[in-house]
Formats: C-alpha cells, structure tokens, sequence
C-alpha cells in the first residue's frame, strides 16, 4: 500500500509543478509575442488593485523592451528572440530538476509524520525487521552477554565453537552458496589452521621483533605482481580486503591529485557497476565519484560518456575485471589508453577475479590483456582471500611504481611517542594472517591455481551456455570468467522472486537491482557440484515463479520491490536496520 502511495504522490508532485511553470512560463511568452505583434495591451484590465499594480509593472517593463529594440534589425530580433527561448529552455529543464530534488526530498522527509502513512511506514517496518530478525538469528543458540566470572574450561569452548562450525559448514559444503568461501580443502584449512596457531602473536607494526613476518608480507606482494606481470618497479602492500585495497588506492590519487595538479576536488570515474567500495572511498575522502552507465544486457561500459565525463579535477578512471554483479569485463586497454592519453591514472579492480583472471591465459583460455602489461595501468588490486585462497582478511594492492605507493602512506613526525608511518588505515595488524596467506599461496602453487581457474571458468561458461538456453532467461553479460547474472526475458516472469524460489532450493544467490538480476560468484565448492543441478533447480524455479509470482515476492526480492517506489530516506533506514540487528547478541 505505501509502495502504490508514495510511487503516486513522489513523481506526480514535482511532475505537476515542473509541468504548471513550464506552461506559465511558455504561456506568458507566446501571449506577450501575440500582443506585441498586433499591437494591442499585453495584460487585460482588472478591478483588483494588485492585477493593477502587476498589469502597470508589466507595461513598463514592455515598454522598456519596445525602446531597447526599436533600433534593431530583423535578423538581430530573430537571433535574440531564439536566443531567448533557448535561455528559457534550459532555465526550465534546470528549474524541473531542483523541483523534482527539492520536492522528493521534502516528502521523503514529510512522509513519516503524516499520521496515516506514519503508521502504514512503522507497520512495513516491524514487518521487515521481523524479517530480518528471522533471517539474522534463526541459528541464535546459548546467549552470552556478559563476562563471566570464572573462564570456562578450553574443552567446553572447544565443544562450543566446534558445534558452530559444523552447523556453518553445512551453509556452504553442499556448494549452493555464491560467493563467500572460494576453496574449502580440508587439507589447505588444517594447514592454515596451523600457521595460523604458530603467528597468531605477530604483528609487523614491528619488523624488529617479528622480522619473518615482514619478509612472508613482501614475498606476498612480490608473487602476486609477478602473477600480474609486474616488473622489478611494481610494488604494493597486503590489505584487510578488496575494500580497504580500493579505499587506500583512491586516497593515493586523491594525494596525487593535490601534490602534482593542485587539485581541491578530486574526481573519480567508475563504471555503474563498479563496487561500492569506490562509492565509500569517495565519501570517507571527500571526493566526488560519477558513474558512467553501463549497456545491458552486454554490461559494457558507455566509452564516449566516459570520455565526456572526464574534467580537470578527474585524478582517476577504474575499470573491473571482472565487475561484481555481472561478471562482465570491462575494456581495461581501450579505457587505460583513455587515462594514459590524458594523463590520469587508471586503477584495475581486480578483486572478484583475483588470481582466476590471473591465470587465464597459463590455463588455455582467451583473456584480453587488462594488468601491468597495459600501458596506462596505474595500480590494481586483488584479493588474495578469494582465488587466491587464503584466510579472510587479505588482499594485495599493486602499483605500478613506489612513487606512487607513496602517496597511500599516511606519517606523522612530531608526535609525542615519537615518529609513526602506516601503509594503510591500520596500524597493528594480524601477522597470522599474512602468515596464512604466504602458506596457502606456496602450498597451492601455479599449478594449482591453474587447475582450479580451469575447473571455475568452465563451470561458469556451461552454467551461462545453459541459462542462454532457458526461454524466459537471459545472461547479462557473458559469464565467461566467475560470474553469472541473469534475468527474465518474460514480462510475466518478475526476476527476484526467482532467487527466492533457489533459496528454498537451498542455493544462496545474490539479487542485483538497476536492472532486476540474480547473481552466482562461482567457487570451487560450486563448481564441484556441477553445472546440471543448478539448471535443473533453476527451470524447476521459473516454472514454479511463473505459476505464482506472488508467492515468491517475499523477503529479499521484496525489499528490492518496494525499494524502487519508496523514498531512498526511507530505503537507507531499513538497510541501516539490518546493521543494527546483526549486533543483536
């Protein structure tokens, strides 16, 4: 009901008010121009004072207008009255946007104290907070929420969290799960496991007492740029994740920006479909991120908006490779040169396919060139906690020179404790981790990151050969690397409520919006199951979608509904909701 109300009242209003200037404005033109060409009174006479009072303004102003043209040509009166309305024009369109702004804005805000919407608004909010609720903490156990007074026994916690565990495994073992734990080897888990144990005290915020800990975080980044064909000039530093690896490679350009170019309000340019860590980036730094569209259902960037998009203030230009909701790869040469020619550097996200796209072309399969062999690739990041393997909790952010890595730094030499340098938003950081990571890497080896690349891209090309296949279904993108995202082609068959019906299939898929899509990261674990059953599952689902949609519009692909009618005001607060319920003990 709040969805049909507020989708009625949000555009109708601005619409309407937009559209009555407009027509008064265009009005008010065409009849002065009337007038004027026959000679008569702009304003018929009124009784009422202030139809006086505006009547003699509006004489006056003409009769100032009829001295200042009396002078003037045909052609020059021409020129200035076109040049007039396309003034008027474009005040118009300028004038309809900040109605539709400012309008959406105040209702947004106006909504929730109308009393009847107030109480629609806190009804839909209960219920999807009970949803959330039940989704968050359906496997709450024994409740913890103070100290206790005595510690408990090692066995007991042991007993403890081995049950979590299992009943965690159980969540991605079957390989229905996108995304989330990319190897799941019993035998690489027991050995990081042990790595883990042995480096668990290290920290390499100092070097001087956990030496192998800093040479096991070097010899991390020095595989990963040879990985992406880096030279003896490539360099870089290990991140909690592909977020903070994203965030501290557009603070060095923001830095960049400033120290070479004077620039005060940086800019950066990303694909529509680049991850939001660019958008978080942008706001904790104050720079400002315009997005280029992207063609559907190819996913392709729009390069000549790109290039229009670009300014003096632009200090870097990102494509992904691949994009996380499509998997799509955007043309990191054709972009790169674009960057290069103007100066600018180009970041390569690289975090979703990470050491997969890596090893394309070392496993047999045809990859377009998009790392440091690109000329124009500034920097790239990559997630060593996906393909790659290791624990969560890692990444790699590569540039292409130390004079660039050195804008990321943060110092600081006059601080009371004495001098204090950090590579990146933390200070201490976990040395088992980078330990772990450094074991997985040299446990699984070349040859086995080719193995597992050949099994992962295989699985997703006969995975998206198999939905192009389905009548009602089409694959956004081409689903050539770790990604499949598809839709409805049947404008009978709502696209969401099919990754509900997977879900009580057991597959945990992630539902994209801008458009309606669903989406499968494909792991080894998925990949270990074969392609068959999801598409059997799949055309089980669309079939069971089709002969009642309704029932399938629930939880998630509900919320994306009414998203796309309800003020973002109101979108944001449940979203933050779900923030809040999952600290709920």
């Amino acid at each position: 009901m709040i969805s049909s109300a507020v989708a009625y009242l949000r555009p109708s209003l601005s619409d309407r008010l937009a559209s009555l200037i407009q027509y008064c404005l265009w009005g008010c033109l065409i009849y002065y121009l009337y007038q004027s060409f026959h000679g008569r009174k702009a304003i018929p006479s009124f009784s009422n004072p202030y139809y006086t009072t505006i009547t003699s303004e509006i004489g006056a102003l003409r009769a100032t207008l009829d001295r200042s043209l009396r002078h003037m040509d045909a052609m020059d009166t021409g020129i200035l009255f076109l040049t007039g309305v396309a003034v008027l024009y474009w005040l118009m369109r300028i004038g309809e946007s900040i109605v539709d702004v400012v309008v959406n804005a105040k209702w947004a805000r106006l909504l929730p104290y109308v009393p009847v919407v107030r109480e629609i608004v806190a009804k839909k909010t209960q219920e999807a907070e009970d949803d959330i609720r039940k989704s968050l903490l359906k496997c709450r156990t024994t409740r913890t929420t103070e100290l206790p007074e005595a510690g408990w026994d090692a066995d007991l916690i042991l007993d403890r969290v081995g049950q979590w565990s299992e009943l965690e495994k159980r969540e991605w073992r079957e390989g229905k799960a996108s995304g989330a734990v990319y190897s799941g080897q019993d035998d690489l888990m027991d050995l990081i496991g042990e790595v883990y144990k042995r480096f668990s005290l290290s920290n390499p915020l100092h070097p001087d007492i956990f030496p192998f800990t800093r040479q096991m975080e070097a010899e991390v980044v020095s595989m990963v740029a040879d990985l992406f064909n880096g030279d003896e000039q490539t360099c870089g530093c290990v991140t909690s994740g592909g977020t903070e690896s994203i965030m501290m490679a557009m603070r060095a350009y923001r830095e960049w920006g400033r120290a070479e170019r004077g620039i005060i309000t940086p800019q950066i340019i990303v694909p529509a479909t680049a991850h939001p860590a660019f958008d978080k980036a942008a706001a904790y730094f104050k720079m400002r991120i315009t997005k280029i569209p992207v063609n559907m259902p190819s996913g392709t960037i729009d390069l000549s908006r790109l290039i229009g998009a670009i300014t003096p203030n632009t200090v870097a230009i990102v494509a992904s490779c691949p994009s996380w909701p499509h998997g799509t790869l955007d043309p990191v040469q054709h972009i790169a040169s674009i960057a290069r020619t103007r100066r600018i550097p180009c970041h390569v996200d690289a975090c979703l396919g990470s050491f997969v796209v890596a090893c394309m072309e070392s496993s047999g399969f045809d990859m377009p060139a998009f790392d440091f062999r690109v000329p124009g690739v500034t920097s790239l990041s990559c997630d060593t906690h996906k393909f790659g393997f290791a624990p969560k909790g890692t990444s790699v952010l590569l540039y292409r020179s130390p004079e660039l890595r050195a804008y990321q730094y943060f110092t600081t030499v006059d601080w009371m404790g004495g001098m204090y340098a950090s590579h990146s938003v933390a200070g201490s950081r976990p040395g088992g981790l980078i330990a772990a990571t450094w074991a997985a890497m040299m446990y699984t080896g070349k040859q086995g990151y080719v193995a597992a690349t050949k099994k992962v891209v295989n699985f997703t090309r006969e995975l998206a050969a198999g939905i192009d296949k389905m009548p009602d279904l089409e694959v956004i993108g081409h689903g050539d690397t770790c990604v499949v995202a598809f839709r409805s082609t049947n404008p009978n068959l709502p696209t969401l409520p099919i990754g509900e019906a997977m879900g009580d299939r057991g597959w945990k898929l992630n539902l994209l919006q801008k458009p309606d899509a669903v989406h499968l990261a494909v792991t080894l674990p998925v990949a270990n199951g074969g392609s068959r059953r999801f598409l059997d599952d799949l055309a089980e689902a669309v079939e069971q979608v089709k002969s009642d949609p309704k029932a399938y519009a629930k939880g998630t692909a509900a919320i994306y509904g009414s998203a796309k009618t309800v003020p973002k005001m109101l979108v944001e607060s449940l979203v933050k909701k779900w923030l809040d319920v999952y600290y709920t003990a």
